[in-house]
């Protein structure tokens, strides 16, 4: 048994492939949270973790009673989009400094969020663990034996975890160095990649570079590829960042009998997801006829299946709420209840015979609170009716995430102004619903290739590389202005300006292809070159 818990934790931290070879007795792999989450389960200070959307909604509540701040038109105008903005850039200051009193003046925006910190507690976040981490140590309490291999130097961690980095036992992890066999072109690319050189490279069986005129082509292609060396696939790791594309790969897998990845997708158009946007656009008259419809198409939706295909049915004779045709509907569900004892007709009164607002004028607040009251009810039962067997665990997993979804947006309103506008009400249902659902339309087979979204969850050596799409996906935008940046540094905070990261981030991708031990084959797209 090993007698030391190893860490392999890299500043950009990817989930790491799961590929055979791999140690996973006290061992963990990953970046900042899991070496946190680590710290915490050792000194015993395990607890409930606050979501975002939570802390979100207290901070937006502080920040109702911060008149005359800088950002108080801003406010004004989008009360929850500034919110979060302002609540990501507060955080990130709090993880910039090691000593949270500070003298120094700082720049208008930085300065107003710190001194809302002297009149308000808020809820746990990342600093907030990292103190009582601190505390922990400084009180004496011990972490068992433990080597972590620190990838990034502590200099480019942000300062609030300086006090916890200098208490743990590192391991200088070795130069990466490239895996290929000598005098490979595999080999001459990963030394250009760690040296930063790009000179010509003259391909061999180790390197191949495939431009396709079609994700479909390119997936098609590959399976058959694939399929020509069965015996490859389980030493093969798939990199593509766009789920769509892996998941078209996977389909081509199955179709020739393959072993799939189980790809997996963040998926927002779930039908349960959709019942609470289509249940608030019922909420302003007139009522679309389309949004009608897709409430009542909705498939397991809050409607039953004979009450929405009568109902739908009516729609298409003469569409529209309340038309004749709807009416005589609604007297054949009523003349149904009261002959087998049901209440269907009463049930749906609540979706469609409520109070309305004028298009384009502001909603209730507690029209909104009823609304995702009735959803989350509607989901948890659902649930809770639902069928527990593997073939269901995406409408599960869906039914769950909506549940949530109404009682995170029935919460969020509460602390809103009396009358909601649509565009305010449709950013909250962005943020709550950004996340989705993840479902997976393949199942994940023993011996299939390992799907990855980034050579920075490349942690061991891999014999064969598949990287299907080279394009990626735009930087995150910067948290501070370069006036903000300069005054900060000027008043001794280094806050990160978006390139500490992006250089771990390259760096982490770098070793990943250094770790690629016989073949690397890049598929480009046409998206690629757009």
């Amino acid at each position: 048994m090993l007698d030391k818990v190893c860490l392999d934790i890299q500043l950009h931290g990817h989930s790491p492939v799961l590929s055979p070879g791999m140690v996973g007795l006290n061992s963990l792999c990953g970046g900042p949270e899991v070496l946190l989450n680590w710290l915490e389960t050792q000194l015993g200070l395990q607890g409930r973790v606050p979501t975002f959307a939570e802390r979100l909604t207290e901070f937006a509540l502080v920040l109702d009673t911060s008149a005359g701040q800088t950002f108080a038109k801003s406010l004004a105008v989008d009360r929850w989009g500034t919110a979060r903005a302002l609540l990501v850039r507060r955080e990130a200051l709090r993880l910039a400094v090691r000593d949270k009193e500070l003298d120094q003046p700082l720049p208008a925006i930085a300065r107003h969020l710190s001194d809302l910190e002297k009149d308000h507690s808020f809820l746990t976040d990342a600093r907030d663990r990292l103190d009582r981490v601190l505390h922990a140590l400084d009180r004496g309490q011990s972490l068992p034996r433990h080597e972590i291999r620190l990838w990034d130097c502590p200099e480019r961690w942000p300062a609030a975890w300086r006090g916890v980095l200098d208490r743990l036992t590192f391991i200088h992890p070795q130069s990466p160095a490239p895996s290929a066999p000598a005098e490979t072109a595999l080999q001459v690319v990963q030394q250009q990649v760690l040296s930063g050189e790009a000179e010509p490279v003259e391909q061999d069986m180790s390197l191949a570079w495939w431009r396709t005129r079609s994700v479909q082509t390119a997936s098609e292609t590959l399976a058959q590829a694939l399929a020509e060396k069965p015996e490859s696939l389980a030493d093969t790791v798939v990199l593509c960042e766009d789920e769509s594309t892996a998941i078209c790969l996977d389909a081509c897998l199955a179709r020739l009998g393959l072993p799939t990845m189980g790809v997996s997708s963040n998926s927002r158009w779930h039908p349960s997801l959709q019942v609470l946007p289509l249940a608030l656009r019922l909420c302003w008259e007139p009522v679309d006829p389309q949004v009608l419809m897709d409430f009542l198409e909705l498939p397991g939706g809050p409607i039953p299946g004979s009450a929405a295909r009568q109902l739908t049915a009516a729609l298409q004779q003469q569409p529209g709420l309340g038309s004749a045709a709807w009416k005589r509907s609604w007297q054949r569900l009523a003349a149904r209840d009261k002959k087998s004892h049901t209440d269907t007709a009463m049930q749906l009164s609540f979706w469609f015979d409520r109070p309305r607002a004028p298009l384009g004028a502001p909603l209730p607040r507690q029209a909104v609170m009823e609304v995702a009251g009735a959803v989350q009810a509607w989901a948890e039962k659902a649930q809770a009716d639902l069928p527990q067997t593997p073939g269901r665990a995406n409408d599960q997993r869906a039914l769950q995430a909506a549940a949530v979804q109404a009682a995170l947006l029935r919460e969020m309103i509460r602390s809103s102004p009396p009358r909601v506008p649509e565009p305010q009400l449709s950013k909250l249902l962005s943020m709550i619903q950004s996340r989705g659902v993840r479902a997976e339309l393949q199942p994940a087979c023993a011996g299939s290739p390992v799907w990855v979204r980034s050579l920075a969850q490349i942690r061991q050596p891999v014999a064969h590389l598949i990287w299907l799409g080279l394009g990626t996906g735009e930087a995150e935008a910067r948290l501070w202005s370069a006036a903000d940046l300069s005054d900060m540094q000027g008043a001794g905070i280094v806050a990160d300006d978006g390139s500490t990261s992006l250089i771990a981030l390259r760096e982490a991708e770098r070793r990943g292809v250094s770790r690629v031990t016989q073949s690397l084959l890049a598929v480009s797209l046409p998206a690629d070159e757009e």
